[in-house]
């Protein structure tokens, strides 16, 4: 990651596909807040626009779809 022309940290999604889309892989009981601030923080980071949540620790697997840009709403 950057700020400006300095590297401040790096960041290792699990999957990155084509360059348009961020997956991060859970397996835990439940999903909590700390986890959609990672993924958030990966597509801040990268401009990429839509990551996958996807957490296989649960009685049923999860899947929420994240945005970098908020969608408006009318």
């Amino acid at each position: 990651m950057h700020y400006g022309q300095h590297i401040v940290g790096d960041f290792f999604a699990d999957l990155l596909i084509d360059d348009h889309l961020i997956i991060e892989l859970k397996s835990v009981s439940k999903l909590i807040q700390a986890h959609e601030v990672q993924i958030a923080n990966y597509l801040t980071a990268t401009n990429i626009e839509n990551g996958l949540l996807i957490n296989f620790g649960s009685e049923k697997v999860e899947v929420k779809r994240k945005f970098r840009t908020p969608s408006k709403t009318k």
